[in-house]
């Protein structure tokens, strides 16, 4: 464990924010943060689970839109790029992923990013951007700015 920890009224307070209307981007290891807050994957919508969570050293990932009509895949087709991935992430809701990895064809795709709305707020994971290489991939960063925009546009819309 890295015993990264938020104190209560911290967590209370990143609940409220996001429940009344924030916006939460989530980078990579956004799902490892906070060991000790079991609610923190309520909110993430995923969390690392120790002795289940793994990643393989990072690699060439082929990365596949699962959903081309959501805002933040809008003008996006599959891509590569090199990255680590994360399998086994303890989702603790439905997760709608809108793009996915495998490492090898015999393995279960596991979600790379998604989005979702929690309270009036939304909130995006992407578990890409092990390295900075990865972060300034064209596609990856365009993903990164297109969910930058949906995060902030108005709950119920499609679009800013």
């Amino acid at each position: 464990e890295h015993a990264i920890s938020v104190s209560a009224a911290g967590r209370a307070a990143l609940e409220d924010f996001v429940a009344r209307g924030g916006a939460l981007l989530g980078l990579h290891t956004a799902c490892i943060c906070f060991d000790d807050w079991p609610g923190w994957g309520d909110v993430l919508g995923a969390r690392w689970r120790w002795g289940q969570s793994f990643h393989p050293p990072p690699q060439q990932l082929r990365v596949h839109v699962e959903d081309a009509a959501h805002p933040i895949c809008a003008g996006i087709t599959d891509f590569e790029v090199e990255d680590e991935m994360f399998h086994d992430l303890e989702a603790t809701t439905a997760l709608h992923p809108l793009l996915s990895a495998r490492m090898t064809a015999d393995v279960a795709p596991q979600p790379m990013l998604w989005a979702r709305e929690y309270g009036a707020g939304r909130v995006v994971y992407d578990a890409l951007g092990h390295t900075a290489s990865s972060l300034q991939q064209p596609t990856h960063r365009r993903l990164l700015q297109q969910a930058a925009l949906w995060l902030l546009a108005p709950t119920g819309t499609t679009s800013p």
